[in-house]
């Protein structure tokens, strides 16, 4: 498996989002956008806290992640 790159700026922003509990809207590749909060990231998986329950997306199914407020 994978490490975590804990000096990616990209890894810096995810982990200030779980940290702040930010919502964030999630986009899929298959175009499913889903809204939640993002509760833990590893180097392949990431979670998400949606109104659906917590869910497990794999890294590489997401096309972006923004923040929605």
């Amino acid at each position: 498996m994978a490490e975590l790159d804990l000096s990616a700026p990209s890894t810096r922003f995810l982990q200030k989002l779980i940290r702040e509990r930010t919502p964030v809207e999630i986009k899929l590749h298959n175009g499913d956008i889903l809204s939640g909060l993002l509760r833990w990231q590893d180097a392949e998986c990431l979670a998400v806290e949606t109104q659906l329950g917590e869910m497990i997306l794999w890294r590489t199914a997401v096309t972006y992640i923004r923040q929605t407020s």
